[in-house]
């Protein structure tokens, strides 16, 4: 009889965590892209990208991101140094966090192979400022269990939104450049597992 009640918690204590605390998708970030668009001197436009973030998709639709600023690449490297210590100022504040709300359609009722496009509030927080912004994604179904979500327009962030123009300036006068614009478009491509 022991037996037999030690086995049933265990059944109850599997199922409630299969249906709750495993239920989480988990971003790839070996197969996700984070980018932003910088432009100088009016005409040329640079891409850079963020090469490590984490998140998840929690059952109840809570979507977090996590990216790293340290892990900035623009292909040279003293500017990436310069990036983190006068613009993220990446001591202070390590990483940018992006939170989402989905409705529970999104991440329960779907077909693999079929693709919706959605439109919602996220947040973006950087350098100590929280800012809402409205998002245009793809959301596209691989399978049972990955999931593709994808920037259809940019994000525009705003170097004064955050109060980064002081960085912004330090970063134009160390490149000796006229000008380095404030508004900068953010594309990403973020591939989840289901855990």
């Amino acid at each position: 009889m022991r037996k037999l009640s030690q086995w049933m918690g265990f059944f109850l204590i599997a199922t409630l965590f299969s249906g709750h605390s495993f239920a989480d998708w988990i971003l790839d970030n070996n197969s996700s892209t984070i980018s932003f668009v910088t432009t100088k001197a009016n005409t040329v436009a640079e891409v850079h990208t963020f090469s490590s973030a984490a998140g998840t998709i929690s059952d109840k639709g809570q979507a977090t991101i996590s990216i790293e600023l340290a892990s900035v690449d623009t292909r040279i490297p003293i500017r990436d140094e310069r990036m983190k210590s006068m613009l993220f100022k990446v001591a202070q504040f390590p990483e940018a966090l992006i939170t989402a709300s989905l409705e529970s359609h999104l991440i329960h009722d779907f077909k693999p192979g079929t693709m919706q496009t959605i439109e919602l509030p996220i947040v973006l927080s950087l350098h100590g400022k929280q800012v809402e912004m409205n998002a245009t994604l793809s959301v596209n179904y691989l399978s049972a269990s990955t999931v593709q979500v994808s920037s259809l327009k940019p994000l525009i962030a705003n170097a004064s939104t955050f109060e980064l123009l002081a960085g912004v300036e330090k970063l134009r006068t160390v490149a000796g450049l006229p000008s380095i614009s404030p508004a900068v478009p953010v594309y990403f491509q973020l591939t989840f597992h289901k855990n």
